[in-house]
């Protein structure tokens, strides 16, 4: 009785004849070597990866992926679920096989690509102020210089007119400029040294007259006058010394 082995998977090595103890037959021996097939080279059978082994082989997923209970599919892992730390300070968005970190306005992905870090918008030039910018963690909000408003856009500023609002100190009259305002007096006055109030442009101080060409002292050294008015004042005391 003869008997056949075959082990698969196989290759046929050989095939030799020998005589039989008698002598008289001839019996037929096949001798099978077993060699490994490598499933993975032939035919993917896996999703993803195939590694060969001797006599099989297995399957495995790529990163961001997870291999499911059929050992052959592979499954996205979720990296922004709860039960995973993405690492993203702010935002996690997941992909196939992996996820990206967003960020919310005024802030940036930083190059680690996890991290978000302000942006300065006034430092970049990234804003609409008509002046000044004041950065913000996040965003930013514009302001002005002194003598202006903000205008109900919140970019631009326009000018605040002191004297139409009374926000000015001036003794006599206002004059309103770009920013600012400058103020005035009446005739015979000038403005005094602190640039708000009005002082007799003619006056004297201390009795001692230093009167302007045109201008003489009257008196008393009190005041300067005119020359124009020196006719009126001589003319008004001769009539007295007339009387």
């Amino acid at each position: 009785m003869a008997f056949l082995l075959i082990i698969n998977p196989v290759m046929v090595s050989s095939l030799t004849f020998e005589y039989s103890m008698d002598s008289t037959t001839c019996v037929q021996f096949l001798f099978y070597v077993t060699t490994d097939i490598n499933e993975c080279a032939n035919s993917n059978p896996c999703e993803q990866n195939c590694i060969n082994t001797d006599g099989g082989y297995n399957c495995s997923c790529k990163n961001g992926y997870t291999l499911n209970e059929d050992g052959y599919s592979c499954n996205d892992i979720n990296e922004c679920s709860t039960e995973r730390q993405s690492g993203c300070s702010h935002h996690c968005n997941n992909t196939e096989g992996g996820y990206t970190c967003l960020c919310p306005p005024g802030y940036q992905l930083s190059e680690d690509n996890h991290t978000c870090t302000d942006i300065d918008e006034c430092q970049e030039d990234a804003h609409n102020c008509s002046q000044m910018c004041i950065n913000t963690n996040p965003g930013f909000y514009c302001s002005c210089y002194n003598g202006y408003m903000l205008y109900k856009d919140k970019k631009t500023c326009q000018d605040i007119n002191e004297c139409d609002s009374g926000r000015h100190n001036c003794s006599q009259r206002c004059t309103n400029t770009l920013g600012s305002f400058n103020c005035a007096c009446f005739k015979d006055y000038k403005v005094s040294q602190d640039g708000l109030s009005c002082i007799d442009k003619y006056a004297c101080e201390n009795h001692n007259c230093s009167c302007e060409e045109g201008f003489y002292p009257n008196l008393n050294q009190t005041r300067c006058l005119d020359f124009s008015d020196l006719g009126n004042v001589l003319e008004l005391v001769s009539v007295e010394h007339v009387l």
